[in-house]
């Protein structure tokens, strides 16, 4: 991979699809008119570099030809072919008789190739096949120039059809796996009999479109930014650190291919608009999500084609460059046979979390930022260890995975409220294979969550919303590795310094909701305006229409509200009604109940809860037995903890010494 910075934003800004992608297919470009005068067109004699003795510039004896490599690029090459691609270009632009540069060329320089060839259209040939092909009448400076010529524009066909196909790739295995991933991730059984609020709906629907401009976003923020007009310059050194290292191994150490392979995603975010405003959205969220998945491929892979053909004709791009620019840019554009699978590596690991994070909007989930116990994550027995995250650039915080979610939710049969547990699904992420997560961890879903919540990017990662620029500059910003699939998951975030909100899993007792959200004290009397974010909190992972949540913090945690301030929540297009009593924030929780880990090998129990299977197999016997026993293992571990501590502030208390 050999391009600059500068050079790949071009090549990507070439390949750009419309920035409002509609579902009918765009008619072909038309080529550019000639300027209406034409410059000078001298000839050039410049021989050709090299002789293949020197080691670094490769000779083709059988043309009598450098074979085109960044070497000889270097040398001198480059400089002399962007002169003679001026004179090609112009001839092309007043020959009414072509209008495909690819066949211009053929045509001029390798007449003796196969009529098939240079169709360089995603679908036919795009090489002359050998440089024997080339015209022999022609002088040698001529023959090498085409040759170049030949090449840039192969490879630039290559990275548009691999582009192509690993979103087709990625997708068909995205679509085969959707209705197991749907089981596993959500009460599905459940949601489909409910009332759903159609904002989630939504969510679900366009996160097949948020999942690929986000993999533009991840590519591109590869590329520190800089100059005008979104132009990018710079390595991949400096945000290695902050960007998901497998993604920037994957695609070599090219800021160029980056962008290329990213530019031709971002026009699909427009494709969200048509998906969000269809009336006909159902409630399966298996069909739901398919539905959009499918729709997004057939987009993609005409969208990408036709910025291709649009290319090879010389037409200007939405944001007015052409491909001379590409050609003219000074760097020698070489071919990765490797980009495919890369590509769709990276495709399905995007698929896979912004599939998994819309699906947990159904769930509400959320992450419970909390100060460490003693500054040590990993000595903090206060949760259950499968729902702890603990991230070594953060080592005073302890995060917990939990959801409380809707399946206990208007349950006229029990007058109580939903247990906490952690999402349905959640397991995955470290008990399956690696590889069939993608290698997606905990520690990814929090990293990502953190850095959107930070930064106030909810609507930013938003497939319609995009705000490509801005998030780049804040991965390049950041000081803190971002994870694997940065913007991808963004799970609500509750900060709770003192760990009140830590509860149990899957039991009654010991059950503490999030009451209270942000720098603010649990057990303060006064309501602190500035550092509270329960509000926000609640809208994003939408508690705003749980009674359960209004009624917990009153009643077993013993919060009071500050009735001065009124809330006035908006209810959302299609959704359910905000209850009567969520009006006012809480000033004031006094109680914190007394809690363990809970009962978290019942976690099993509910991912089968979303397939409707009603048999355990032996598997999850024997599976939830070894869990009690580690279970207990934790308990006895965490009393034993509790026992020093007391003893030791025993220890230090000046009564104690009297």
């Amino acid at each position: 991979m050999l391009f600059n910075a500068e050079t790949l934003f071009s090549v990507l800004h070439l390949l750009i699809p419309t920035a409002h992608a509609s579902p009918a297919r765009r008619p072909p470009a038309a080529k550019p008119l000639p300027p209406s005068k034409i410059p000078g067109t001298g000839e050039f004699s410049t021989p050709a570099i090299g002789d293949g003795k020197d080691g670094k510039v490769a000779y083709h004896k059988s043309c009598g030809l450098d074979i085109p490599t960044r070497a000889a690029w270097e040398m001198g090459q480059g400089k002399v072919f962007a002169e003679w691609w001026d004179v090609q270009w112009l001839g092309y632009l007043n020959d009414g008789n072509y209008k495909s540069l690819p066949l211009y060329l053929r045509d001029n320089f390798a007449p003796d190739a196969p009529p098939s060839t240079m169709a360089c259209d995603g679908i036919g040939s795009c090489t002359i096949g050998s440089c024997l092909n080339l015209d022999k009448r022609l002088s040698i400076h001529d023959r090498q120039m085409a040759y170049y010529a030949f090449e840039q524009l192969a490879t630039i066909a290559h990275y548009s059809e691999a582009q192509k196909q690993a979103t087709i790739s990625a997708t068909n295995y995205q679509l085969g796996n959707m209705k197991a991933n749907v089981e596993m991730f959500t009460s599905s059984k459940y949601i489909e009999h409910k009332l759903v609020d159609r904002m989630r709906q939504e969510a679900a629907a366009i996160s097949a479109v948020t999942a690929i401009a986000l993999v533009a976003t991840g590519l591109m923020g590869a590329t520190p930014l800089l100059g005008e007009a979104g132009v990018l310059g710079g390595s991949l050194g400096r945000v290695g650190v902050h960007v998901g290292q497998k993604t920037l191994n994957r695609v070599g150490t090219t800021n160029q291919v980056a962008t290329l392979l990213s530019n031709s995603f971002i026009g699909l975010s427009g494709f969200a608009k048509s998906i969000r405003e269809d009336p006909n959205l159902g409630q399966d969220l298996t069909q739901l999500m398919s539905l959009s998945w499918n729709k997004l491929a057939h987009e993609a892979t005409d969208s990408i084609a036709s910025d291709l053909a649009d290319i090879m004709t010389g037409a200007n791009n939405t944001q007015g460059q052409a491909l001379p620019q590409l050609i003219k840019s000074g760097e020698f554009i070489e071919a990765d046979p490797q980009i495919y699978m890369e590509l769709s590596e990276i495709i399905e690991m995007y698929y896979q979390a912004a599939m998994i994070n819309s699906l947990w909007k159904f769930e509400r989930a959320y992450i419970l930022d909390t100060n460490a116990l003693n500054g040590n994550c990993h000595n903090d027995y206060r949760g259950a260890s499968q729902v702890r995250v603990c991230l070594d650039e953060y080592p005073g915080h302890t995060y917990w995975l939990f959801s409380i979610d809707q399946s206990e939710e208007d349950d006229r049969q029990k007058n109580d409220q939903a247990l906490v547990h952690g999402p349905i699904g959640y397991r995955n992420f470290f008990e399956r294979k690696s590889s069939d997560m993608h290698n997606l961890s905990k520690e990814d879903i929090v990293r990502s969550s953190l850095w959107i919540d930070a930064n106030n990017f909810e609507d930013k990662v938003n497939a319609e919303k995009l705000d490509l620029m801005l998030l780049m500059r804040s991965m390049l910003d950041a000081n803190k590795y971002l994870g694997e699939v940065p913007g991808a998951f963004s799970v609500p975030i509750c900060r709770n310094p003192g760990g009140e909100a830590i509860s149990s899993v899957w039991e009654k007792k010991g059950r503490n909701y999030p009451c209270k959200c942000g720098e603010v004290p649990w057990k303060q009397k006064h309501y602190d305006p500035r550092n509270d974010r329960t509000r926000k909190f609640l809208e994003r992972s939408g508690f705003k229409y749980s009674e359960d949540w209004e009624d917990y913090c009153s009643d077993h945690n013993s919060c009071h509200g500050e009735d001065s301030i009124n809330w006035n929540f908006t209810p959302g297009p299609g959704g359910k009604k905000i209850p009567k009593k969520l009006k006012h924030p809480f000033k004031s929780c006094t109680d914190a109940n007394k809690h363990g880990i809970g009962s978290p090998h019942k976690d099993y129990k509910a991912m089968k809860r979303g397939r409707g299977l009603e048999e355990t197999t032996w598997q999850d016997v024997q599976r939830a037995q070894l869990e009690l026993w580690a279970q207990q293992l934790e308990q006895r571990q965490a009393k034993q903890h509790r026992q020093r501590e007391e003893y030791l502030e025993y220890l230090s208390a000046p009564e104690s010494r009297l």
